[in-house]
């Protein structure tokens, strides 16, 4: 923000770094955009009286005005700011008041800065003044004179090394000073940029700075060769008396020298000339988070961080503190998450306590309450044997590979079993111009198998690490036939050529004719190009994700059958989905569907869309909705009725638990529900085979096929009759088309025409046809004809039908992975549900359960990918770290907004790929994200589920803007239902493990071959 603009000059960017230049011109720029910290700086007449603390700035400008500004970098932190001394910056026009008298000129520029606040603390004092009084002064090359505020003896003795090397000159004790003294130019306050907490331009070139203060030798941490055992990495303990201290020091002393370390165990003290000899002689520090691993800043680079994250859901801070600085700084870095067995609040609080089960309880609770739990009663007691793996991941750290990541494009992991010693150990490397390496490791060591291939390139999988199983501490996971290959991308620093050398002749004739297809690049947008078999062997989405994070939230997809520019950012989704939703039909879509669903809801062109929009909509009101709660009790029961009847058939059989494939479950009961409330007809799928459902899916795996397929040889005259897919497609659709014309018929016959009105305030809980079909034939004034109104209930029978049925299966897929959050929504629903079933006033105290749903909505949205096409030429967005200036797109650009990309985006989300529901309950700024207003709850009061408006649009589970899902709220009460009806009854676990179940896209994200899960009565059940 600029406050004052003195005199004749040109106000620069505030981030511009500018080195000092005396001049007699006046100017003062001051910067309270950041999020942590406000700066000012002036050139000119800069006069600063230290007790008063009162800065004063001559200007020729007939303005006098002032204003406070705190030089502590913590800015929003009321306990660290409280007593820090505020300035006052007052402007003195020369002519109308003199100006204090110089007692004391200096011909350099001085920086003003406090070291009050949480100054003690070593983190604090790297995190808001050391390392911002770095960023902030280095320009001058130590011509700059430092006035501190809260100055403390101990706080200058600490650092003294550090200051000496930023200034020539000794600090000055502001506070103290009755003396004037005057400057030629000033800086009050210092830059910290960003959420992260050690973070500066570059931590490489502040951790060298550190070496050359405190002469520290070692730059470079130990080099291995594999099989050598005279050379031991130095391992450097963390221990600590008080709170969070390792309670087996040791066992793991002895278990990290039988697994090949040197080993030194310390307690780290404020003498960093001492300290950081100590952690500069060593390659590997580890410690418990917050427990002195400060100090890795004087680790050699290539060294390793072990962090060690207590139980209290720390994982965010454990990677925003250090974590991602340390990988900033050249070190590799691994963590290591405490079970509970491993902390020691087992011994103060019983397992199902909130401590262990719902540290978000806590947390809400206030900084303090969390703080007393979990950084002052917790200590650690390390589980030896699982350990074991993660001292094994650090010390192969240290062995070179063949491959220099420069010399790939793709690198190819042949993971081939597991080693008894859990050790990740490379068994052949070919060259790079194809390199493969087979690694022999169990799974959960895949990052560290990676790690050892790159320590200069960015890795981009191909899949994310819940793809993969992971194997406990005790025993590996084995393949049962076939070895997995897992294909990773670096950012090679290759040229085109050698890129292309690893395509084929048939990609490179792709990636032409698509590109001459679609019109070549769009001005400055990235383009994502590579082999056409990335497209296949798994779903599109996937790829997607690997392409948005290596090329940014707005690219070019310029291979495979289309060219579509792929949008992954909130921003720009927002602008297309809302605020410019008309300038976009459904394009592709449109062109897949219309044989599917016609001119329905969702590939309508614009004028039928906005013209049964208008008739829909309203169907869908409170009464209805209320109404349909009681059904979807009722259609759920059935479904418990028939798994419970399996249950005890198997009981009587000597069996406690039934297996079966709950997604097939789940789609039956969705195509009831979807029957009853749209159409009021009892497909009865639950108890018997339908050949509807069958008809259905049809439909849908045919309309993925046409959108990934080169030719559309469907619309040549005899295809339909020729091709078996075609001739299946053709029967599928007759069964469909065939029940819709006969439901249509019948409401016809018994048609009660009225006005929106009175349907709206009909007695739905009583009446015996409540369904939607029942309200758009009895609407007065919309005459619609038959084939309209089947397109519209084709729409919403696949759509509807698909969308719950997925996310009951994903659901059950993540809670059955995480048994503590299931046993949370078991309790829940437990307190609330009585006897008497679910109603619509519980359904709103169910309010765990619906996060649940939520969130699992997050990770596997339903669908995947939003498709558009431009009417007219536009601008996007640039979206964040994209072009400023966005991108010009021409009319009849196609565009995938990526709602797989939007919702595990690392930019937007704290853990991504974790689940997590109770994530929707915290309010989060905006990470200084321009354009973007944050995660805010309060702006959906009412709410039952989080939506697009409190996330502004970086969370759509249902598309955002007009557009939107019209049945939105109908899936959502209907998923919530029949899971807490499921979850009542039943304990659920997956058959075998989470990596057997595999992947597949048609309109939703549905599995390959079913998820088949074991079921048991719950022993405690209502």
């Amino acid at each position: 923000m600029i406050l004052g603009e003195l005199k004749s000059v040109i106000v620069t960017d505030i981030t511009t770094v500018r080195p000092y230049v005396e001049t007699k011109e006046t100017k003062l720029v001051c910067n309270t955009t950041r999020r942590r910290s406000d700066t000012c700086e002036m050139t000119g007449d800069i006069r600063i009286h230290g007790s008063s603390s009162t800065i004063f700035v001559s200007t020729p400008v007939p303005v006098n005005s002032s204003w406070t500004i705190n030089p502590y970098a913590r800015k929003g932190d009321n306990g660290a700011m409280q007593n820090i001394t505020n300035f006052t910056i007052k402007t003195i026009h020369e002519r109308a008041e003199p100006m204090p008298k110089c007692t004391k000129t200096h011909n350099v520029p001085a920086v003003v800065f406090s070291v009050g606040g949480y100054s003690g603390n070593t983190f604090h004092a790297f995190s808001d003044t050391i390392i911002p009084l770095y960023a902030t002064s280095r320009k001058f090359n130590r011509q700059v004179l430092f006035l501190v505020a809260n100055k403390n003896a101990r706080w200058t003795a600490k650092f003294r090394e550090l200051l000496d090397k930023l200034s020539n000159y000794e600090i000055i004790d502001i506070d103290r000073e009755n003396e004037v003294h005057c400057f030629p130019s000033m800086i009050i306050g210092l830059e910290k940029h960003d959420r992260k907490e050690l973070n500066t331009g570059s931590m490489k070139d502040f951790t060298k700075f550190l070496r050359s203060s405190y002469s520290l030798e070692r730059s470079t941490a130990i080099k291995l060769t594999n099989g050598s055992t005279r050379r031991r990495p130095r391992l450097l303990i963390v221990s600590r008396v008080k709170t969070r201290a390792f309670t087996n020091v040791k066992e793991v002393v002895t278990l990290a020298k039988e697994t090949g370390f040197e080993v030194i165990v310390t307690e780290m003290n404020a003498n960093l000339n001492q300290i950081s000899r100590l952690v500069n002689s060593c390659d590997v520090m580890m410690g418990v988070h917050g427990a002195g691993l400060t100090n890795m800043v004087f680790l050699p680079e290539n060294g390793v961080v072990i962090q060690v994250v207590p139980l209290g859901n720390m994982e965010w801070m454990a990677k925003t503190f250090y974590g991602e600085p340390a990988m900033g700084m050249g070190l590799s870095y691994l963590e290591y998450k405490v079970s509970e067995v491993e902390s020691t609040l087992i011994d103060q609080y019983p397992l199902n306590h909130s401590v262990f089960e719902d540290p978000y309880s806590i947390q809400r609770k206030g900084w303090e309450a969390y703080r007393s739990v979990y950084m002052d009663k917790q200590d650690v007691k390390l589980d030896v044997v699982r350990f074991k793996e993660m001292l094994s991941k650090a010390l192969q750290l240290f062995v070179p590979t063949a491959i220099h990541p420069t010399q790939c494009s793709v690198i190819d992991i042949k993971i081939v079993g597991g080693l008894p010693n859990f050790a990740t150990h490379i068994l052949q490397s070919q060259s790079p111009n194809s390199p493969i390496l087979l690694i022999e490791t169990p799974f959960n060591s895949i990052s560290t198998a990676m790690a050892t291939v790159t320590s200069n390139c960015s890795l981009l999988p191909h899949f994310c690490p819940t793809d993969f199983p992971s194997s406990s501490g005790s025993k590996p996971y084995r393949f049962a036939s076939i070895p997995r290959t897992c294909r990773i991308r670096c950012q090679s620093t290759s040229t085109d050529e050698k890129r292309n050398k690893s395509r084929n002749v048939l990609d490179n004739a792709s990636n032409l004719l698509t590109n001459f297809l679609s019109g070549g690049s769009i001005g400055s947008m990235p383009v994502a190009e590579g082999a056409v078999t990335d497209l296949f062997g798994k779903p599109l989405f996937f790829s997607l994700y690997d392409w948005f994070i290596e090329h940014g939230s707005v690219y070019k997809l310029a291979f495979g059958p289309k060219a579509f520019v792929v949008v992954s950012d909130p921003i720009v989704a927002r602008y297309i989905l809302r605020e410019n939703a008309f300038s976009y039909d459904k394009g592709v879509l449109a062109d897949i569907l219309e044989p599917i669903m016609g001119k329905g809801l969702i590939p309508a062109d614009l004028d039928t869309w906005k013209q049964r929009r208008r008739v829909i909509a309203p169907g869908f009101h409170t009464l209805y909705l209320e109404a349909m709660v009681q059904m979807f009790a009722n259609c759920s029961e059935r479904s418990i009725s028939k798994l419970e009847k399996l249950l005890e058939a198997k009981n009587l059989q000597g069996g406690q638990e039934i297996e079966l494939d709950l997604e097939a479950e789940f789609s039956n009961l969705a195509l009831d529900i979807i029957g009853l409330g749209v159409f009021n007809y009892d497909f009865g799928s639950v108890t018997k085979e339908s050949p509807v459902i069958k008809a259905v899916y049809g439909t849908l795996f045919e309309a993925e096929h046409r959108s990934t397929f080169y030719i559309p040889y469907w619309k040549f005259p005899l295809a339909r009759w020729l091709v078996p897919r075609q001739r299946k497609f053709a029967n599928d659709l007759k069964i469909i088309n065939d029940c819709l014309d006969n439901l249509i018929k019948n409401a016809k016959e018994t048609r009660q025409e009225t006005d929106v009105e009175k349907l709206q305030q009909r007695d739905y809980s009583n009446l015996k046809d409540a369904s939607l079909l029942r309200f758009l034939v009895d609407m007065r004034g919309v005459d619609v004809d038959d084939r309209q109104l089947r397109d519209d209930l084709m729409t919403m029978l696949i759509a509807g039908h698909e969308t719950t049925a997925a996310v009951l299966t994903w659901v059950v897929f993540l809670l059955a992975q995480h048994p503590n959050k299931m046993k949370k929504a078991q309790a829940e629903i437990d307190a609330v549900v009585s006897q008497g079933g679910i109603t619509l006033e519980s359904l709103k105290k169910l309010e765990y359960v619906r996060l649940i749903i939520s969130e699992s909505l997050r990770l596997y949205p339903q669908p995947p990918l939003l498709i558009r096409r431009s009417l007219n030429s536009d601008r996007l967005p640039g979206g964040y770290k994209g072009d400023k200036e966005g991108y010009e797109i021409p009319a009849g650009t196609d565009l995938f907004i990526s709602i797989y990309n939007l919702h595990r985006s690392p930019y937007f989300w704290e853990n991504p790929n974790e689940f997590e529901p109770e994530r929707f309950l915290v309010q989060r700024d905006n990470n200084n994200i321009e354009g973007w207003s944050g995660f805010d709850p309060s702006r959906s009061p009412g709410a039952l589920y989080p939506n697009e408006v409190v996330s502004d649009f970086a969370f759509l589970p249902f598309g955002g803007g007009p557009r939107r899902c019209v049945g939105d709220q109908f899936a959502l009460m209907e998923s919530t239902i029949a899971l807490t009806m499921l979850l009542q009854k039943f304990d659920v676990e997956l058959k075998g493990s989470p990596d057997s179940v595999e992947l597949v896209t048609g309109a939703t994200i549905h599995t390959k071959s079913g998820l088949f899960c074991k079921l048991k009565k719950r022993s405690h059940a209502h």
